[in-house]
């Protein structure tokens, strides 16, 4: 085996990786168009890496079964032509004690194995679905442009619950099996080589349905996940707006399509149970035939004198042990198959990178003078050929408050996402204080920011904890009480039983727009950034919530640099400078006189308003 990184100098990892690849083929269709094939093993053997020595210990487990079972081919043998044929009284006492004291052990090792096995399964999910998690928090906008929350959860729940059931009862029985199936076959070929001969006629008959139906399997257990995925993607979709749907009387239309989702799953699930069923009921046919066979030709020999009723029964018992072997490996291959299916898909996650790019030795940036866009062009990976900005170059001064105004689709959320490098553009940089984005630590570059968003997300938790979410340094209890009366939190806070510590419910549907808008600025009071970005947080408010965000806006405005994409064009007259976008390009800058004198774009939005109000 070639060289694969670190892992490559342990012996249990070249083991591991050996076992593994022979399991998870390396041929891996993803949907993110990366081509080059990629082996699992390498991935399941740097989870099972950290359980090393409960590998080893769960394997002396499985040998020492394994031996146990064997053994009773023996004690058969020695009972049949020394006990039964002789009448030795003690040698049947001694045969009963061997088998009672085998059960035993076979007991208690079975306890020791189960004990194991599910520890190694818990901790090896618990490690795949912490890594896969972890690594999604680390992907752009980019990945999530186009994937499905609903199917990523189903990733990391459903396909690794299959990757569990594998390690706790599957991995296990498909070892005992493997070394029971060796061992037997060896006492076989010392016990009669004639009789071997006969088995191993049949042998390749057992394992090419194996081979082929097991690869069938494969790909069904990948089309059916694909479809769970479609599933609880459509589900968590509906189910975050059920408000809506119920408004319009869509539940039995939604319900309807759902079904269409679930009965597509379950057409591939039967074929997929058909096709697995089918595997064993050919295995089971052609492995116990060929028993029969030996039975009879070695009856046949019993009585000629060539070999003892012992030997026979010996070989019978090991020939049974073959055949529920290959019987036991048959299935297991099959869910093996379906692990396999579940583990490409969560390795397709693992494989993808982050698409912003990377500085070597990135720099922590500084915000002294300004923010700039130079010449900046930029579409978004599912719009390639509609460009959000063209050729646009903006400068932001320390300080300065600036405003962006435009129709629907003009770029101004698109210039935000640029700002706080939620994407990279295609052509042109963005500079603060000189040093390009790429050159700068990413996390160090956001916390120059604070964010006030038009729809704000609350999670469902405390009101202090969403709250504390923006925080960059824990804050004192009097410290963050101050910020909440800054931003008029306090004020409906104090009406509830629990006060801050109330549980808002999943996307905060216990707050009304208004309070959840207070919550924001709250957010963006404790996090402390330099440059505040401000989504027009009054849109769509009554006028008493939006005096009291106008007023807390007063507070958070002081002394900041800010930059405000406004939709209401009246609370921007006191701005430094006011940016007009339309298509993506800058057609107007100035103060509002000024932009009102030229008659533009920007006088024609004006006017639009104030006759719409």
């Amino acid at each position: 085996m070639s060289s694969s990184g670190p892992y490559t100098e342990s012996i249990l990892y070249t083991y591991c990786y050996r076992w593994a690849k022979k399991i998870w083929p390396s041929r891996l269709l993803r949907r993110h168009k990366i081509e080059e094939s990629i082996d699992i093993g390498p991935f399941v053997a740097r989870f099972l890496m950290p359980y090393q020595f409960a590998v080893m210990k769960a394997l002396l487990l499985l040998t020492v079964a394994a031996l146990t079972v064997l053994s009773f081919g023996f004690a058969f043998r020695l009972l049949v032509d020394h006990g039964f044929s002789s009448n030795h009284d003690s040698f049947i006492n001694v045969g009963f004690i061997f088998f009672l004291g085998a059960s035993a052990l076979l007991a208690l090792n079975a306890y020791f194995r189960i004990t194991t096995t599910s520890w190694i399964a818990e901790r090896l999910v618990t490690d795949v679905r912490r890594e896969v998690f972890g690594h999604l928090l680390t992907l752009d906008q980019t990945f999530f442009e186009t994937a499905r929350t609903g199917d990523l959860i189903s990733r990391i729940n459903t396909d690794t619950s299959l990757i569990q059931t594998l390690f706790t009862n599957s991995a296990a029985v498909a070892v005992r099996s493997l070394l029971q199936l060796v061992g037997a076959t060896l006492m076989m070929f010392l016990t009669s080589l004639k009789l071997t001969g006969i088995v191993f006629l049949v042998v390749p008959i057992i394992l090419s349905p194996i081979w082929l139906l097991g690869r069938w399997v494969k790909r069904l257990t990948k089309q059916v996940q694909e479809a769970q995925g479609d599933a609880e993607a459509y589900a968590a979709e509906h189910l975050a707006s059920v408000t809506t749907l119920q408004l319009f009387n869509r539940e039995q239309t939604i319900l309807g399509r759902f079904m269409s989702h679930l009965d597509a799953r379950l057409a591939l699930v039967k074929k997929r149970i058909h096709v697995r069923s089918g595997l064993v009921c050919i295995v089971i046919f052609f492995a116990f035939a060929s028993v029969s066979c030996v039975l009879w030709i070695g009856s046949q020999d019993v009585l000629s004198g060539h070999m003892t009723a012992g030997a026979l029964v010996s070989f019978v018992f090991f020939a049974v042990i073959v055949a529920g072997s290959l019987n036991s490996l048959s299935e297991v291959f099959g869910e093996l198959q379906t692990v396999s299916g579940a583990c490409e898909r969560l390795v397709e996650l693992l494989i993808v990178t982050p698409t912003l790019a990377q500085a070597d030795t990135p720099q922590t940036p500084t915000f002294n003078k300004e923010i700039s866009f130079d010449n900046v062009t930029f579409s978004y990976p599912t719009r390639t050929t509609l460009p959000s900005l063209t050729d646009f170059s903006l400068t932001l001064k320390k300080g300065e408050k600036v405003a962006l105004v435009g129709p629907s689709g003009a770029g101004k959320s698109t210039v935000f996402q640029l700002l706080l490098r939620l994407f990279d553009p295609q052509s042109g940089t963005l500079l603060v204080d000189g040093l390009p984005y790429t050159a700068c630590d990413l996390s160090s570059l956001r916390q120059l920011f604070a964010v006030v968003p038009q729809e704000t997300l609350i999670f469902n938790t405390s009101i202090e904890e969403n709250i504390r979410f923006g925080e960059r340094t824990l804050h004192s209890s009097s410290s963050f009480e101050d910020v909440c009366k800054k931003a008029h939190v306090d004020e409906f806070v104090s009406t509830l039983p629990q006060g801050y510590q109330t549980v808002v419910g999943e996307r905060g549907v216990r707050l009304s727009g208004g309070q959840k808008q207070r919550l924001a600025l709250a957010r963006a009071i404790l996090r402390e950034g330099e440059i505040l970005l401000l989504d027009e947080a009054t849109n769509a408010l009554d006028s008493a919530s939006e005096a009291h965000i106008q007023e807390a806006l007063i507070y958070l405005l002081k002394d900041k640099t800010a930059m405000i994409i406004a939709h209401r064009l009246s609370t921007i007259e006191n701005v430094d400078r006011i940016i007009v976008l339309d298509q993506g390009r800058m057609v107007e800058q100035g103060t509002y006189t000024e932009l009102l004198a030229k008659k533009g774009l920007f006088a024609r939005l004006v006017h639009k308003q104030q006759f719409a109000s």
